[in-house]
């Protein structure tokens, strides 16, 4: 939160769906989950202005990073 100011979104990519909750929680928002595993995609973006109340939306996935593609390193 800046001096006064609106809280910011916080950037919770990587996390755990549980551990964003809290977080998300913490500046007084609502949250949809959908899918299973770790934070692949949030909204609003973080960074963003939030009101007190405002609803988030969390899109999980089972892997936390994007997997490699076929063929290695070359």
């Amino acid at each position: 939160t800046l001096a006064g100011g609106p809280a910011l979104m916080p950037d919770v990519r990587g996390l755990s769906a549980r551990e964003a909750v809290r977080v998300l929680g913490g500046v007084g928002l609502s949250v949809r989950v959908t899918g299973s595993g770790f934070v692949s995609a949030q909204s609003p973006d973080p960074g963003t202005a939030i009101d007190s109340g405002a609803w988030g939306v969390l899109e999980l996935r089972r892997a936390a990073s994007t997997p490699r593609p076929p063929g290695g390193d070359r």
